[in-house]
């Protein structure tokens, strides 16, 4: 079949974590790119899921797609199309819409869960913005990031008027290596920064919080998992806020991101997803 899905044991060496202490977590489905249909040439950089609904952004083609059964249906490209990119770099699934960043250009295009295009916008028509990502919270006001000013701004709903939320600067010097940012349900928001392998914590209001000293190394990505912060690494190992450490199996491939909805981490490599599963966490 051209999905392939591979049930495997899901295993769990135990439900209760101690702390420090390493749990090993093993995929309980997959799915292989390259046997999707309408997978050529297509090496997808970033991955997001909403309702179930798995989507993918390959950032060298500028191809955003959703997988489909077995195969995969696609819009963008290169070209001077409405649908064309030139130069995505972060992907985000919020209710029903997709939202592709494109840095270079400082516009925001919002897609429908079929891949319609909806809405493109520039996050400022006055002075611009080049973040390499961004992320929405539950009343649908976009964060963004900005290396050059070394602050997170923050828009009035999904629009280009924007404020400063939190700015780096006063915070530490080390602010040109923040990696990623991720909200809450309840929009408190974290970031990663990767010179000093910390976690800062921040209310909704945007202050700080907590710094938390990570234990694992090389963290790319950050995320709101069972009412608590995760990171995850790039040797596939995930570091919650108090200090417990799960260890995804990884057969060797390398991680290129990771997406979660519910109990579910789906982990993107070069050539395929782990869909792993995760009990309730006991802390």
């Amino acid at each position: 079949m051209p999905l392939v899905k591979n049930k495997i044991h899901f295993l769990l060496l135990s439900l209760f974590f101690q702390i420090g202490f390493a749990q090993d977590l093993f995929q309980a489905d997959k799915i292989t790119i390259n046997q999707l249909n309408g997978a050529i040439n297509f090496s997808p950089s970033l991955i997001t899921v909403s309702n179930k609904q798995i989507f993918l952004l390959d950032k060298k083609s500028r191809i955003l797609a959703k997988i489909n059964n077995d195969s995969l249906n696609t819009v963008g490209g290169f070209g001077g199309s409405r649908y064309g990119m030139f130069d995505p770099v972060d992907l985000i699934a919020d209710q029903l819409d997709i939202f592709v960043l494109e840095q270079g250009t400082s516009k925001i295009s919002r897609f429908d869960f079929n891949l319609n295009l909806i809405q493109t916008f520039p996050l400022s028509s006055l002075e611009p913005k080049y973040p390499p990502f961004f992320n929405i919270d539950s009343k649908r006001n976009i964060l963004f990031y900005s290396p050059e000013d070394g602050i997170l701004f923050k828009t009035e709903s999904i629009s280009n008027k924007f404020f400063n939320f939190i700015d780096f600067n006063l915070l530490t010097d080390s602010y040109d290596c923040l990696l990623d940012i991720a909200i809450s349900r309840n929009d408190q928001c974290a970031v990663i920064f990767s010179c000093t392998n910390e976690l800062l914590m921040f209310n909704r209001n945007g202050s700080l919080t907590r710094r938390f000293k990570l234990t694992i190394k090389n963290p790319f990505k950050v995320s709101w998992f069972d009412n608590n912060w995760a990171v995850f690494n790039d040797m596939g190992q995930l570091e919650f806020q108090n200090a417990q450490i799960l260890n995804i199996d990884t057969e060797e491939t390398n991680i290129i991101d990771i997406a979660h909805e519910n109990n579910l981490l789906y982990v993107l490599t070069d050539s395929i997803i782990k869909i792993i599963e995760i009990p309730k966490i006991s802390f």
